[in-house]
């Protein structure tokens, strides 16, 4: 367990003002009130109620403009609220916007002065940026169609700003806004726009959001844009008004694409005019190549002069762009770029120091997160984390940011380490060259999920130190103790969120200077955030407060444009840091700014001279180079431009349309970069650099990879894509075409990734306890999947041997001790034994059975055999010890108590433990015949013993009559070590092994009601520490080395693998009804196998590698957005929607089907395409057929670009036959999207739009007759899902909570029986059961809602109570009831403590489970919950309860309410037994647990072993 060391600063929280409770009075005097009421003429009477109301809203609008005005006081750093605060709050804010008459800016003498000088200061051009978005507004707004008659407004101080002019083909004058001041000179198109000439069909929404009916309009990925697109292409239509109007639309249009065609033909010859004034400066070596032919041709060439960079390993210094001509074609140019790739190769490159690490906010637009929790009493547990998926998707901008990840060398001064962010986890990697695979290292829990982690270095600091930011804006910094292999917390910058400010559409932004002067973030609209980082003091006298590079405290400085794409720090000579900024306009054009930022004395923003206009409406990446270079690269989506301060102009370069997403430096002269775009394509991205100066841009593809979130170049050609959609990725870039995939990389290593999740399917095995199943829809376009989990350690069945009943044990024999291939099953029943061997001749493993077999006496059972050395065998039977030649059977020695039986055995290799009745135990050397060495005798009878098979120097001996277990040294057989049990349950097993990954020996005991005990075991004492009590079945166990993987199989009712994890003990279920016993087993037919005997025969298989969760992979190519199992068929009906990009124009476009695959080999058998503009929703599989048989209903949506939301829709019912094809049965048209679809009292029940609606269906009507309307219940806004338990109908509005519905079969009707009052955003309900619901609303809480019958109003039984209250700060897609593992008997579901119901999954890729505390077990829970959180200490000091407290722009609630973290509890598992004493005793004796130490961590085994 990771516990931070050093003492953290608490956080500055800045609280929202606390909202007055409402007590029926008023702070105004509602005398005056009614005074002003009475001044309106138009007001003839107001009642006392109303004048009462209009004084509290008009408190409350004080109390919000006044909170307004303070937060940008703070900005300033006052301590008052002053005039011009309220209006910088009016003038950028959207909801004051209405106050910008009554509260106007002021202008300063300063300002007016610099008008008349010609300068023009920040502020000042923000006022004239408001100025024209003002002017444009007020011509917008009050010209309704085109005329001649010019709109005036009110006269607004402003700059004149140059003209900006057109030159286009003249068509009708549209009339211009008649402003103070210059006019617009800018063509303005029709106001009653028409769609545009080249359509640009919406993708598809992506899986982690819900089909709104606004889904093309918010939730749309960014189209393709023409070839040559205009600022105002992509601005959105109006519907058509007037023929005249699509006639000046088209014009219009049409002359912009002429226009542009024209500006297009000027930079194909600006560019080859530069081209051939470059090579003519090269010595006239031909560099030049024309565009047309950039990127269809041979690479261009240049000098190995031309670009300096690195070298090859034990080649030159300089790297080189191929002299001979590569290939045509897009082979040419990547080879061309990977070729000056080379010189990478051996070297360990730094990370950039201003690499930009970005997440989205949560915004009230986007579809919210949620999990699952439940009940009064809850208690919930992520069963999976994704490995790569901390990632959102903006609704407001076509963009995608990446995963918070950063390279830094945080563990070692030498060594590199990636560092991953996993929601609220990080993660620590490592590269090994030598295996070629990134190596896990750490992992490290933050209470808050992380946003931004960047790394940095002070001056004096051995290794780089990490500052971590949370959603919830905590920042803190991080080290890491090499000696303890732990993390430190450094130092907490504290809580920086302000309830007034707006979230920044682009996510919250972090920064370094090069320099190390100060970092940059970027996490309000309109603040720049600047922690200043620690310099060298002047005056050597004094001491410095903080050492050199330490972080000081923040503070803001206002940034005027709002609206931001992208920031880079700029690699400058000025003397302070220098920021960029590309942002959006007013005109939803991009810009980009630089600004200085001063550090001392008044701290702002001065513009530099560096800024730009114009720019790829698609540029969204911003690349500073390093020194000595410099400049900027903006990475569009059709061009690729490169600015400078002492450049006269760009250097610009056209591209192929496509999205960048993500890109990385790869030299650190900053020569080449990765860029990886939406398509999953990689590119190189190579400067030619001359002198210090970039003389050219190239950009070659690659290969492709998972849709890239995120890329880190890491060493030696390697690169690591961490993708939200698809798998992570190790990849290394190669010097030559690959022969296979005819790429450049080679894909190493592919981590599995679950996100995101946007359905799944339980499948749960009836006929083998523990066997479960979920089917996930995971990842999106084309890297979207089904992945199969299972829980659990699966048998391959390759043979079995039936016909064998009553088997107690099997064995498995060698020829030889030395041999690596077991030939014979020694079967041992109650009164015989028998033999089999394996033909070893024979591929199909040929079994027979044997009458003798070397002597052994078959004619009683066996309690042990084995191969010891010398080529012999040993037999241990109740009456005699036989060891013969495994040869030819002749019989060594053999040995007998003669006056009692043997009782059990155990065999080392020249060893053998026996015991006796009485209590003896005796221990036998077997290398010379069978001699006694010791004998030792206890109070009571033996029932186990266990000497090691590795030959250690304890043996353990277990106890019937006072249940015990001893350890005993050897030879001497002197007890060193005894534990009492306890209980009246005898030992059934024991045995000391040591486990992988486990540092000391384990003593196991297996008790006869299924429980096993563990202790750590001290290697040279044998002292006995650490004891633990599992609960593994209730049957007897009996414990075996599976020897090939260090670890046990414990053989019950749940047979369970134990083996060693991170440092402790782990418990694996394999999926099988019932072991008796298993042995090892290894043959040429049969490798690697296990021989597990049952109550009736043998069964030989192999397991899958020993862990939790096995997960499968069945790539679609598209997007998979629905699932359902139809168990009858033994099919998958799966909703999918297909990304189809025309590769000419670039255009996208979506088609949507119903597919069907096979649920044992995951073929598709058959496919469903919906009509164009179709979009699917939802499906469910009902019995609906007329013999009671299942069949699959569809429920979809039709979407046309100028709807608002779905006007129709469908509901398809089709049939799958006996060879899995799909039959379209019935049709029914619907009036708007079908989002949801069940089935209540044999009616079908489905949501369309905002109403719930319930038909009836007969499958032998004919036409429109098969489905009849019964009932019907308008919702408030949109049925976006809703669960139904009996007759009750659990609805989950998208703007209005939950409400429950019951439907009446009497008179057929639906009727409100509660609602939940509150304007929540749900994404997904629940019933668990007929009163109690499970809400999941949109920041990220879970809300347990009750409906009290009970309640002595009615009032009060329709109002849902919350019961419960829970923070998981992800978003939940689907929860199903059920559980993944097998369940628990009656009588352990009474005892337990937790009882599994639901499980859930997330749109970042985790599994998770909920159920229900039992009453008798919840203040144990809880006051283990509060324990833990004192003696774990939260990671940069933040703390347990505010993380999982309920957090909404209404709410900030203390803890959660009623719920137990299952997250938290099992951390309790991870602690030292120190720590865990401390867990039980608390710090007061009201803290103190009422159990013991040993029950605690039985309750919480028995927690982990629900997943």
């Amino acid at each position: 367990m990771n516990n931070p060391q050093a003492a953290v600063v608490k956080p500055k929280a800045h609280p929202p003002i606390p909202p007055r409770q409402p007590d029926g009075t008023t702070l105004l005097p509602l005398a005056r009130i009614k005074k002003i009421i009475k001044v309106d003429d138009e007001i003839t009477q107001c009642s006392a109620p109303a004048t009462f109301l209009i004084s509290v809203a008009t408190e409350m609008f004080i109390q919000h403009l006044a909170a307004a005005g303070h937060a940008q006081s703070r900005l300033d750093g006052a301590k008052t609220l002053r005039y011009k605060d309220l209006a910088n709050a009016v003038a950028r804010r959207d909801d004051l916007e209405f106050l910008c008459d009554i509260i106007p800016r002021t202008t300063t003498y300063r300002q007016v002065k610099e008008r008349k000088s010609g300068k023009t200061s920040v502020a000042m051009q923000n006022d004239d940026h408001n100025a024209l978005e003002a002017a444009v507004a007020l011509f917008r707004s009050t010209q309704q169609q085109p005329t001649s008659t010019p709109v005036t407004a009110a006269p607004t101080p402003r700059v004149e700003p140059a003209p900006v002019t057109m030159q286009q083909p003249t068509l009708q004058i549209f009339p211009l806004p008649n402003v103070a001041g210059p006019t617009l000179q800018t063509l303005q198109p029709p106001l009653a726009t028409l769609p545009p000439i080249q359509s640009h069909t919406p993708i598809l929404p992506p899986p982690m959001q819900p089909s709104y009916p606004h889904t093309y309009a918010t939730y749309s990925y960014p189209p393709h844009v023409p070839a040559h697109p205009h600022p105002y292409y992509q601005q959105p239509a109006p519907p058509i008004a007037t023929p005249e109007q699509q006639a000046h639309y088209e014009a219009y249009y049409a002359a912009q694409a002429q226009a542009a065609q024209v500006a297009h033909a000027q930079q194909i010859q600006q560019y080859e005019a530069q081209q051939a004034q470059l090579a003519q400066m090269q010595g006239g070596q031909a560099h030049g190549v024309p565009m047309s032919s950039l990127l269809s041709g041979p690479g261009p060439q240049a000098s190995p002069a031309a670009t300096a960079g690195p070298g090859p390993v034990g080649g030159d210094a300089a790297a080189r762009v191929v002299e001979t001509p590569a290939p045509g074609g897009e082979g040419g140019q990547a080879q061309a770029a990977v070729e000056h790739m080379e010189g990478v190769e051996g070297q360990t490159q730094t990370p950039a120091a201003d690499g930009v690490h970005r997440t989205l906010p949560d915004v009230t637009t986007r579809r919210p997160p949620y999990l699952d929790d439940f009940g009064d009493l809850t208690s919930w547990k992520r069963i999976v984390s994704s490995p790569y998926y901390n990632f959102r998707s903006s609704h407001l901008l076509d963009q995608r940011w990446r995963l918070p990840a950063t390279l830094s060398y945080f563990t070692s001064p030498t060594e590199q380490n990636l560092i991953l962010s996993k929601a609220n986890r990080i993660e620590i990697h490592t590269l090994s060259l030598e295996t070629g695979t990134l190596h896990f290292d750490h992992e490290f829990t933050v209470y808050g999920r992380v946003t931004v982690i960047q790394a940095f270095r002070p001056e004096d600091a051995r290794s780089d130190h990490i500052l971590v930011g949370t959603d919830m804006y905590d920042y803190f910094t991080l080290s890491w103790d090499a000696e303890k292999k732990t993390i430190v917390n450094e130092r907490s910058i504290g809580n920086l969120h302000d309830h007034v400010l707006r979230q920044p559409e682009c996510g919250s932004i972090s920064l370094v200077d090069p320099l190390q002067r100060c970092m940059v973030m970027h996490l309000y609209q309109g603040l720049l955030s600047i922690v200043p980082m620690a310099q060298p003091s002047r005056d050597k006298r004094k001491k410095a407060k903080l050492e050199v590079g330490q972080l000081e405290e923040p503070y803001g400085i206002r940034l005027p444009e709002l609206n931001v794409v992208a920031l880079s720090m700029v690699h400058s000579e000025k003397k302070n840091p220098v920021v960029a900024v590309l942002y959006r306009d007013n005109e939803q054009q991009r810009r980009m700014k630089t600004y200085e930022i001063a550090l001392k004395g008044e701290k702002e923003l001065t513009e530099t001279e560096l800024k730009a206009g114009d720019l790829d409406q698609g540029a969204k990446l911003l690349i500073g180079l390093p020194a000595p270079v410099g400049g900027l690269i903006i990475v569009g989506e059709q061009t690729i431009t490169y600015f400078h301060e002492e450049l006269q102009s760009p250097l610009k370069r056209p591209i192929d349309p496509t999205i960048f997403s993500a890109y990385a430096q790869i030299d650190a002269d900053g020569s080449r970069y990765l860029l990886g775009d939406d398509y999953g394509n990689l590119y190189v991205l190579l400067l030619i650099i001359q002198d210090s100066v970039v003389r050219d841009i190239q950009v070659s593809k690659i290969g492709e990879t998972s849709i890239p979130s995120t890329l880190s170049y890491l060493d030696a050609a390697h690169v690591f894509v961490g993708s939200h959609y698809g798998d992570s990725q190790l990849i290394q870039i190669l010097g030559e075409r690959d022969a296979e995939t005819g790429m450049n990389i080679r894909i190493l290593q592919s981590m599995t990734n679950l996100a995101p999740i946007s359905d799944f399917a339980l499948i749960c095995q009836s006929d083998q306890v523990g066997e479960g199943q979920i089917v996930t829809c995971s990842g999106a376009y084309r890297d979207g999947s089904l992945r199969v989990v299972k829980h659990g350690v699966g048998l391959d069945e390759l043979a079995v041997v039936g016909d064998m009943p009553g088997i107690r044990h099997v064995w498995a024999l060698k020829p030889d001790l030395g041999s690596d291939v077991d030939s014979t099953l020694v079967v041992s029943f109650v009164n015989e034994t028998r033999v089999l061997r394996l033909d070893p001749n024979s591929e199909e493993g040929d079994i027979e059975e044997l009458e003798e077999f070397n002597g052994f006496a078959l004619n009683e059972p066996t309690l042990a055999t084995a191969n010891i050395t010398g080529g012999q065998l040993v037999q241990v039977t109740p009456s005699q010890v036989l060891v013969v030649d495994a040869e030819g059977g002749m019989v060594r020695a053999t040995w007998s108590a003669l006056e009692t039986k043997i009782i059990t055995a155990s065999i080392s290799r020249d060893r053998a433990v026996v015991a006796l009745g009485g209590g003896v135990v005796v221990l036998l050397n077997l290398t010379d015949g069978a001699v006694e060495v010791a004998r030792s005798t206890f109070p009571h009878e033996i029932a186990c013993v266990d000497i090691s098979p590795e030959g250690g120097p304890f043996c353990s001996v277990g106890l019937w009559t006072q249940p015990s277990v001893h350890l005993l040294s050897l030879p001497e057989l002197k007890v060193v070590a005894s534990e009492e049990l306890g209980g009246q349950v005898i030992p059934r097993n024991t045995l000391v092994t040591q486990l992988a990954d486990v540092p000391n020996p384990v003593l196991m005991v297996s008790m006869g009601e299924g429980t096993l005990y563990t202790y750590s075991v001290d290697a040279t004492s044998g002292s006995l520490s650490d004891r633990k009590a599992t609960n593994l079945g209730t049957h007897e166990l009996r414990l075996t080395r599976m020897g090939y993987t260090n670890s046990v199989f414990a053989t019950s009712d749940r047979p369970t693998i134990i083996y060693g994890s991170r440092g402790r003990i782990a418990y694996s279920a394999v999926n099988l009804r019932e072991a008796v016993d298993m042995t090892p087993f290894n043959s040429p037919a049969f490798p690697s196998s296990l021989v597990i005997a049952s109550e009736d025969g043998l069964k030989i298989g192999t397991i899958d590698s020993i862990q939790k969760l096995h997960i499968r992979t069945v790539p679609l190519g598209e997007l998979p957005r629905r699932i359902v199992h139809h168990p009858r068929a033994k099919v998958f009906g799966v909703l999918t929607m297909k990304l189809i990009v025309d590769e000419t124009t670039g255009d996208e476009d979506q088609r949507s089907y119903l597919r069907i695959v096979d649920d044992a080999t995951f073929d598709i058998t058959d496919a469903f395409e919906m009509d164009e503009w179709e979009m699917v929703s939802s499906i469910a599989c009902l019995p609906l057929a007329e013999n009671g048989g299942d069949l699959i209903v569809v429920g979809t949506g039709c979407s046309l670009p100028e709807d608002d939301e779905a006007k129709k829709g469908r509901l398809l019912v089709f049939e799958v036959t006996g060879e899995k094809k799909l039959s379209l049965v019935s049709e029914m048209e619907t009036k708007g999207n079908v989002y949801c679809i069940d089935m209540v009292e044999g009616h079908l029940v489905f949501g369309s739009n905002s109403v719930v609606y319930i038909h009836s269906y007969n499958p032998t009507a004919q036409g429109a007759d098969q489905f009849k309307q019964i009932a019907s219940k308008r919702s408030a806004t949109i049925v976006l899902t809703l669960s139904v338990k009996g007759s009750i109908v659990v609805v989950g509005d998208l703007m209005k909570s939950v409400f429950a519905l019951r439907f009446n079969t009497a008179d057929n009707s639906l009727e409100e029986i509660a609602r939940d009052y509150a304007a929540l955003w749900m994404t997904a309900v629940d019933a668990i059961n007929d009163d109690t619901y499970v809400g999941g609303e949109a920041e990220g809480n879970l809300v347990i809602y009750k409906r009290d019958t009970t309640a002595p109003t009615e009032l009060e039984q329709t109002r849902l109570q919350i019961v419960s209250e829970f923070r998981v700060g992800e978003m939940v897609n689907k929860i199903r009831q059920g559980q993944l593992v097998s369940s628990l008997s009656p009588a352990e579901t009474e005892g337990a403590a937790v009882t599994p119901k639901s499980l859930f999954v997330t749109v970042d890729g985790s599994i998770g489970i909920f159920g229900v505390v039992n009453p008798d077990k919840f203040d144990m829970l809880d006051k283990l919950q509060n324990n833990l959180t004192q003696v774990i200490r939260g990671v940069g000091g933040l703390e347990h309860a505010p993380w999982r407290a309920l957090r909404n722009e209404r709410k900030y609630a203390d803890a959660p309410l009623r719920c137990i973290d299952g997250d938290l509890i099992e951390q309790f598992l991870e602690l030292s037994p120190e720590d865990q004493q401390a867990v039980v005793e608390g710090n007061t004796e009201a803290d103190r647990l009422p159990v013991s130490l040993e029950e605690v961590g039985r309750i919480v085994e028995d927690l982990a072993r629900f997943h």
